[in-house]
């Protein structure tokens, strides 16, 4: 009777703990996206630069910019979202600008010595 007891607070402390590994999966998910952008994932490797973005609301959308850095060159960028972005509702438009429901998202590239800045911009259509 007791090994039963015992064997069921085993189980019962597995499953408390793999519920808990979930959640805290999820919150790490959550925060590879870009701030702002609840929708905007960022690349692996990429670092955002949050002291830069700007977020507004205006009577006909919302407008959003953030900047983040890669040492991965531009193409591998655009490879990268023009795989994932489909996958959240974003329609292709042209290799630097996709829409969705009444707004574009747009991508500007600097490019550095050694890496590259990425412009992101959510706009009104």
């Amino acid at each position: 009777m007791q090994e039963t007891f015992l064997s069921s607070q085993r189980i019962f402390i597995l499953i408390f703990l793999y519920i808990n590994l979930i959640f805290v999966g999820i919150a790490s998910a959550e925060d590879k996206f870009i701030n702002g952008f609840a929708d905007l994932p960022v690349m692996p490797g990429m670092r955002e630069l949050p002291d830069a973005n700007i977020s507004f609301d205006t009577t006909s959308g919302r407008i959003l910019i953030a900047f983040a850095e890669s040492n991965q060159s531009v193409q591998k960028i655009l490879s990268f979202y023009d795989n994932v972005l489909p996958q959240l509702g974003w329609k292709n438009t042209t290799s630097r600008t996709f829409l969705r429901e009444a707004e574009i998202l747009s991508f500007d590239f600097i490019k550095d010595d050694a890496s590259v800045i990425v412009r992101f911009s959510i706009e009104p259509e």
